[in-house]
Formats: C-alpha cells, sequence, structure tokens
C-alpha cells in the first residue's frame, strides 16, 4: 500500500490511520523556516469546541541547527477556552530532557518555581532504587522492601550507609535502635572507622549538651562485645573529667602493702623538645621505653616497633592514602579525572579544561610496593599516679617514725 503526503490542513476529521506494508513507516509533517530561522511544526490535541488542548511541538536551534521536541499542556478549562499552552517539558537536539525549564544544567534537568520533587514509587514490599552508574561500579541509592534507606554498592554486592525508621543511621554495617550514628570498619582489612580533618585554628570537632549544665558522657569505651565499660570523658558545669574504670567489682588480687619507693626511684623524668617543634621548646616527660619495665600499664607499644605496608598509595605530606593498590591501578586512578568540556553546559565561574570530578589518587601522590613505617610507643601519665602516691605515704611514714624518734 502506497503511502499519501497530506499537503493541506487537516482541521476536522474523526481519525488518521496509516496502514503500510513497510517497515519503516512514518508520518512527516514538514514546515519551511521562518524569517528567525525556526519552525514549529506539531500535534495538536483538541477537545470539540474548544480553542486549546496540549501539543507536541518541535523545536529549532537557530544558530547551530538540529531540532527537538517540546511539549505543551493547558492547565484548566479557561485555558482550554482561551488557547493558553504552557510548555512543561522540553527534549533539545542534544538528547538533553528538561521539565519545568527550557534550559539546563544536565542530560536531565527538573525545575520548579516552588518545591519540587521526583517519585519513584514500589510496590507493596518491594524496593524502589535509583541506580548510578559508570564504566567502572554501579550505585544504588534505595528504598529497601524493610522501609529502610540505603545507599548500596551493586558492585561490591554491600551497604554503605543505611537509615532506618527512626533517623538512625549506620555505615559500614546497620544502624541499631540505640545510637543516632553506627559507624563500624572492616574487621579484616585493619581500616579506621573514621578521620577528622581540621586546619590549625579551626575546631576538629565539638560535642555539645543541648539540654542544660547537667552531668553527661559524651564518649564511652566498652569491651566484652559492647557489654562493660572500661572509661569514658564525661562532662559537666564543673568541667571534663578523662576517666578509666576503676570499681572494686572489677577487680580482685587488691594488694596494699607493696613497695613504691624503690620502684619510683627508678623513673628518670626528663626535659626534652619534639623533632617535629620547629621552635625547640623545652617540656617535661619521659621515654616511653624507660618507662615500660617500672609502670608497664602506663605505656601502650613496644619499643622501636615498626611495620610494613604493601603497595601504598602516598599523599604529598606522607599520608597514606590507601593499601593494596598496584602501581598500574595508581596510575590510571591519577589520571581518570573528569574535565569540563566544550559539550557540557557550565555552571558561573567554570571554564572548559576545569576539574568536574576530581582523580581518584592525587596528581603530586607516590606510590611504593614496601613501606616501612615507625610504630610509636605512647606513655598515659595518670597511670603513674598510683606509684607517686603510694611513695608520698611510704615516705610520710618515715618522717613520722623519724620524727616520733
Amino acid at each position: 500500500m502506497a503511502l499519501t503526503k497530506v499537503t493541506s490542513n487537516l482541521t476536522s476529521f474523526d481519525s488518521l490511520l496509516v496502514d503500510s506494508d513497510n517497515t519503516n513507516t512514518t508520518i512527516t509533517i514538514e514546515s519551511d523556516l521562518d524569517g528567525s530561522s525556526n519552525f514549529s511544526s506539531g500535534i495538536d490535541f483538541v477537545r470539540e469546541g474548544e480553542a486549546k488542548g496540549s501539543r507536541i511541538e518541535s523545536v529549532r536551534d537557530a544558530s547551530a541547527g538540529g531540532v527537538g521536541l517540546k511539549f505543551l499542556t493547558t492547565a484548566d478549562n479557561a485555558a482550554e477556552v482561551s488557547g493558553t499552552l504552557t510548555e512543561r517539558m522540553r527534549l533539545d537536539r542534544s538528547g538533553n530532557l528538561m521539565i519545568g525549564t527550557t534550559s539546563n544544567d544536565s542530560l536531565f534537568h527538573i525545575e520548579s518555581a516552588s518545591s519540587t520533587a521526583m517519585t519513584i514509587q514500589a510496590g507493596t514490599n518491594s524496593s524502589a532504587s535509583l541506580r548510578l552508574k559508570n564504566d567502572a561500579v554501579d550505585w544504588d541509592v534505595n528504598c529497601q522492601t524493610n522501609d529502610n534507606f540505603a545507599i548500596y554498592s551493586q558492585t561490591a554486592s554491600a551497604e554503605r550507609l543505611v537509615i532506618n525508621g527512626s533517623g538512625n543511621l549506620g555505615m559500614g554495617g546497620g544502624p541499631d535502635t540505640t545510637h543516632r550514628v553506627t559507624v563500624a570498619a572492616e574487621q579484616s582489612s585493619g581500616k579506621r572507622c573514621m578521620l577528622i580533618h581540621s586546619i590549625n585554628s579551626g575546631l576538629a570537632c565539638v560535642v555539645k549538651n543541648t539540654s542544660g549544665t547537667g552531668a553527661y558522657d559524651p564518649f564511652a569505651f566498652l569491651i566484652d562485645g559492647g557489654n562493660t565499660q572500661v572509661g569514658g570523658i564525661a562532662s559537666g558545669a564543673g568541667g571534663t573529667a578523662f576517666n578509666t574504670s576503676s570499681d572494686y567489682r572489677l577487680k580482685e588480687n587488691v594488694d596494699y602493702t607493696w613497695d613504691a619507693t624503690t620502684r619510683l626511684k627508678q623513673l628518670k623524668p626528663a626535659r626534652f623538645n619534639w623533632i617535629a617543634d620547629d621552635t625547640n621548646t623545652l617540656v617535661d616527660g619521659f621515654l616511653a621505653h624507660e618507662v615500660e619495665d617500672i609502670v608497664p600499664e602506663s605505656i601502650t607499644g613496644t619499643k622501636d616497633a615498626t611495620k610494613t605496608h604493601t603497595n601504598v598509595v602516598r599523599e604529598a605530606g606522607g599520608f597514606i592514602l590507601a593499601e593494596g593498590v598496584s602501581e598500574d591501578d595508581w596510575t590510571a586512578g591519577k589520571a581518570d579525572a573528569i574535565l569540563w568540556t566544550e559539550d557540557d553546559i557550565l555552571p558561573e565561574g567554570v571554564s572548559v579544561g576545569d576539574v568536574k570530578t576530581e582523580s581518584t589518587y592525587p596528581s603530586d601522590s607516590t606510590w611504593v610496593a614496601s613501606l616501612e613505617k615507625d610504630v610509636y610507643q605512647q606513655i598515659d601519665q595518670a597511670k603513674l599516679v598510683p606509684l607517686l602516691v603510694k611513695t608520698i605515704q611510704e615516705l610520710e611514714a618515715r618522717i613520722t617514725t623519724l620524727e616520733n624518734a
């Protein structure tokens, strides 16, 4: 069956049927360019007796060429009568989709003069997801079947962040019912839970009691699967206390008759300056290895200890950014930054060639196959207090004996 070209206006008909034996049948609506190098061929959907209904219309870029589509509707009965069409959506010549706007900052742009939202709704006991994907990884922003919100790595098949219905957040593991934020490290990887960066003049972290000046515990340190508290930081109107557990119910073999003076005389208080201190300011203290045999519980670590790290990426200042990274992956990671191009719609203040997405590793980072780092000993000088107190008691007893002689 041959196709018929309609060259005049179709003003009144019940329906138009195009029937063809061809596999590539099309309907062509052809228009001439106007004085602005544009044309607006379209299809109107109109209720009988009214001026307008809705319209799909072509839109041409007069300067660059190329034709897109815009979709227009009438908002109510009055608009149908008056023929007032409002553009609701536009698909431009480059494939960018815009809703509520005729300009865009991305491939898909939604805009409203008031509050706006996009809804993805799943069925009963089902999950709704928005998947973000590039050539290497897949991420899901997910409303789960258990009604939790999650950021889920499809690549690793693992939840990375979860918020439950009570607003409690879990990172590296699920949230619980007690804590507002739960952060868990991967036990097998040796990764730490949190790193807080600050500048010299800034606060790294603030803990605030918003209910008043009463005492509260900003931090608690637990062992035995979280069942036993062994220390904490308590704060109140009178100041802050850095506590370690001392309850008698946790102790046994209690002895009050031991020689403190002999041990105290073995300690070697010293004056020194820290190597990292450019001012060479002298301070009082101890060398950890000189204390560990006298008050071993005050010392953490071993003298001259080191740790070997393998396949390490370091920032310019020496901080370890990642371990277990091959040299090829590090090289590729330094070069995977995404730059703004002429094809992008540039935000204000951004130029072609500026970095759009930072590279995985900084360009000034370094890679080594093996890195041996010192693991420094530490001292808790508060653990020396019992020895000092017992020595003072022994000296006081000796003085009393001499005075009474």
